[in-house]
């Protein structure tokens, strides 16, 4: 109650201040991007979907206006903690390259990022044949 208090009080000061004749607007500095992106859109949203068929096309990248929020339903639930029960994260570095993974136990699925700062690219060309064989080992 003390902070909805305090927080209306403070938007009465800042309405009387925007009401001043002299007052050309209040302006938001020092503010992160994904601070701005969580506000816009809600802790659910989805991709556009002629953006999303771009994505496979063009690029891997979309605008913050390509997103739209979602409302929190049984078809887009906030989070779905039957999946996220376990969830494995594996980080690992050699030379230039870092390994990331990323399992989750209870959907079945897991995620394996590789990241080289060297431009070129010089993954071993059986990525998937050697992920196998340590799976299949253990």
């Amino acid at each position: 109650m003390q902070g909805q208090l305090s927080n209306s009080t403070h938007f009465s000061s800042i309405a009387a201040e925007v009401s001043n004749p002299l007052v050309e607007g209040i302006y938001e500095t020092q503010v992160p991007l994904d601070f701005r992106a969580i506000v816009q859109l809600g802790c659910v949203c989805s991709v556009d979907r002629q953006a999303a068929r771009k994505m496979r096309e063009v690029t891997d990248t979309f605008d913050l206006a390509q997103l739209n929020f979602c409302n929190i339903t049984p078809d887009f639930p906030y989070m779905d903690f039957s999946v996220l029960k376990y969830a494995f994260l594996y980080q690992h570095k050699s030379g230039n390259k870092n390994y990331i993974a990323l399992i989750l136990p209870a959907s079945s699925r897991g995620t394996i990022y590789v990241v080289d700062t060297v431009r070129s690219n010089q993954m071993p060309p059986n990525l998937t044949a050697l992920y196998n064989q340590y799976r299949n080992e253990r």
